[in-house]
Formats: C-alpha cells, structure tokens, sequence
C-alpha cells in the first residue's frame, strides 16, 4: 500500500482550504493549550459532552488558520501594490474566496460554541473531565505521529534534493568567461575578444566547455547588432560605457560566433563589391 502519510504538507499550498488538523507551519502544542482551556472551562461528564467540547476547540484552530492564510495573502498584495486600485481581478478572486473560507469556518465556530454552552452544568462538579481529556489527548498521538513522520520524510525530500542540486553544481563545468571589447568610433569597429572565438569553439569541440559567460564593454555606443543583448531598448550616448554580462549555451556561443566569423570575413575580404557603410545597412535592416 502507498505511504500517505505525508499528503498533510500538500495543504500548505492551499492552507484556507486544508482539513488536515496538522499543516506544517503550525505548532500541534498550541492545539494542546487550547484544549486545556477549554475542557477547564466546560468540565465535560460524559464521552458526549467532551466530544461537542472538542468540536468547539477543532473549530476555532480551523477558524484561526482561515483568518491567518486570508491575511498573510491580503499582506502580499498590499507588498506587491500599495494602491488597491491596481490589484489584478484573478487576485481579488481569490481574496473573496478567502473571505468565503472564513466566513464558513466563523460560522462553524459559533455553532459549536452554542452546543457547548448547553453542557450538563451537573457534570462540572467531579473531576470526570480530566480523564476525558487524557482520553482525548491519548485519541490526537496517532494525528501528531503522522504529522511528525510527513514532516520528517518533507525534510528528508528536501534534503536529498539539496544534495543532488549542489553535486551537479559541483560537477557541472564552470562557465567559460569570455572577455569582449568593442569600441565605436563613427563607422569603424574595432572588436576585441579573449580568449578568441575560436580557441572557445576547440574547447566545445572537444566536450571540455558547455557554457559561456561573456562579459562586453561597449566603448561610446553598442552596436545594432548586439541589440539582442538589451530587448527593452537603449539609451545611445557617445558618452557612455556599457557592461553587460550575457550568458550561453555551447549551441548559441557556436551560432553567435559563427555570425561574428562572417563579419569579419567581409570586412577583411578585399573582394567584396560592397561597401562597409551599405554592408552595415543590410545588417541592421536585418534585426529589425
């Protein structure tokens, strides 16, 4: 049979919807306190009445947790925007379902409030309630052993994959870091790269790099070729310099240098017919 066990942590996703008694951010001796309380308070004689006392306390740990989770939610939406008048709808759709889960469970804790008060007053005069509350407690271990058990096989979960996650970090090949300069005076370009394109392309050939981090500085104004490297657009001023750090795989350091080989192929190509100024203009019409 499958280990279901650990099917309570699932509710933390949805915790204003959850029927487990347990979640995993909530403290099972808090649950204890209140059941104290309310058994002093109420003083149960029979195994009816500490069953409509324990009603009660399971309602408002219910109620408690629908209250918390709406406002922990309505506490991520002022963080995300202060101006309510630009919360999203799927947002406030979920907010009224919250409000409706409260309200559910608010009207859940009254009832059993109501039935709780109606308790035989004869019965608080002996001490029978305490041995329906150990009785009690002892019927609530099988619910904290599970919860105990899911959240040490969560931890063990998370843990193994902690593990695999840093092992292949750790055998994964670090990037290859790729120095590129480019300065731009008028028309003329004058790149720079270290280690070269094709040192890079020797070392992918061979399986000894699979990433590639190149590091640009764009002296004066960054060419419309390499626009891709900032899709929201930019700023042009002669004045500035540039950094961008720009990530890749092997497949599109190989396609990128490759590009980069044809441009330097025309422009060290005397045979072109031609001219740099209109080869240039054919380029940025292309990226366009």
């Amino acid at each position: 049979m499958k280990d279901t066990s650990d099917r309570s942590l699932n509710a933390l996703k949805h915790g204003a919807s959850a029927k487990t008694l347990f979640l995993p951010d909530e403290d099972p001796n808090q649950f204890d306190l209140l059941l104290d309380d309310a058994y002093e308070q109420y003083k149960p004689g029979s195994a009816q009445d500490s069953q409509i006392v324990y009603d009660s306390v399971e309602a408002r740990w219910y109620l408690d947790r629908r209250q918390r989770t709406r406002a922990e939610y309505e506490f991520l939406m002022h963080t995300s925007h202060t101006d309510t008048n630009f919360w999203a709808d799927h947002e406030m759709v979920r907010l009224e379902r919250y409000d409706r889960y409260c309200t559910t469970a608010e009207r859940a804790f009254r009832r059993a409030l109501v039935n709780v008060r109606f308790l035989r007053t004869e019965a608080a005069k002996d001490e029978k309630w305490r041995e329906l509350l150990a009785l009690r407690k002892e019927s609530l271990k099988l619910a904290r052993e599970k919860f105990e058990r899911a959240k040490a096989q969560e931890a063990r979960r998370n843990g193994d994959a902690l593990k695999e996650n840093l092992k292949s970090h750790q055998e994964a090949p670090a990037p290859t870091q790729q120095a590129f300069i480019s300065f731009v005076d008028g028309i003329t370009i004058i790149d720079q790269l270290s280690p070269s394109n094709e040192e890079l392309r020797k070392l992918i050939e061979k399986g000894t790099i699979t990433n590639v981090v190149r590091h640009y500085t764009f002296l004066n104004d960054i060419p419309v070729e390499y626009s891709f490297l900032v899709p929201n657009g930019f700023e042009r001023n002669t004045t500035k310099r540039y950094e961008i750090r720009h990530q890749m795989d092997a497949a599109q350091f190989l396609k990128l240098s490759r590009h980069e080989d044809e441009e330097i192929a025309h422009f060290s190509s005397n045979q072109s017919n031609t001219s740099d100024e209109d080869w240039i203009q054919q380029q940025r019409t292309k990226t366009k």
